[in-house]
């Protein structure tokens, strides 16, 4: 389908250039799973900026809790682990961004009963903290180019360069969610819902 025949809100996202403002649209839609994986991403570009082991940790442990590979324990440790970088001065923003793609549920309500919080439910956070990983990696990617203490253009051309990057893997990871995909029945049939099962491992 060209763009000319695409409908304006496929369009629009085709052509958008805001992580943020997808990952909005996305918000009732998107599995927990490719939401960390798409932080882990923005994480793997910045990943030179990544210098404690703790937040080296709790990124490489989110992108195995997200292909099954460690339990929830292991999440939960590395991103306990992990946390004293969040309240350090002077934290690293690509390291902060590193701790958050490690965030879980379980750390959520034990931080909230450590804090004497009530709360019945935490919820799933991944959706907040993948939106908050694409925002902290586009800036340390433009702080990064220049040592200059005010923002610049080259700190914007780098700023806006990543963005458009994460903006494309978004679409790559969700694909348009204004062009739903037409399945034919039989192919769901398919070997007693063969494509079912495969489709439900990579959710």
């Amino acid at each position: 389908m060209s763009d000319q025949t695409l409908p304006r809100e496929a369009l629009s996202w085709q052509k958008c250039p805001d992580p943020e403002r997808m990952l909005s649209l996305l918000r009732d839609q998107a599995g927990s799973r490719k939401l960390r994986l798409f932080a882990v991403a923005c994480c793997r570009a910045v990943e030179k900026l990544i210098h404690d082991p703790r937040a080296f940790r709790a990124l490489t442990v989110a992108e195995r809790f997200a292909e099954g590979q460690v339990s929830e324990v292991e999440l939960f440790e590395a991103c306990d682990a992990a946390f004293g970088l969040v309240r350090r001065q002077g934290a690293r923003l690509a390291e902060v961004a590193a701790w958050r793609t490690a965030y879980s549920p379980r750390w959520e309500r034990v931080q909230r009963v450590r804090a004497g919080v009530h709360l019945q439910d935490a919820g799933d956070p991944i959706w907040d903290a993948a939106r908050d990983v694409a925002y902290q990696t586009a800036l340390a990617a433009a702080w990064e180019v220049s040592p200059a203490q005010d923002w610049n253009s080259q700190h914007q051309s780098a700023h806006e360069a990543r963005r458009a990057c994460q903006a494309d893997l978004i679409r790559d990871l969700f694909g348009n969610p204004f062009l739903p995909v037409k399945i034919d029945p039989a192919w769901l049939a398919w070997e007693d819902g063969m494509v079912v099962r495969l489709a439900s491992l990579f959710g």
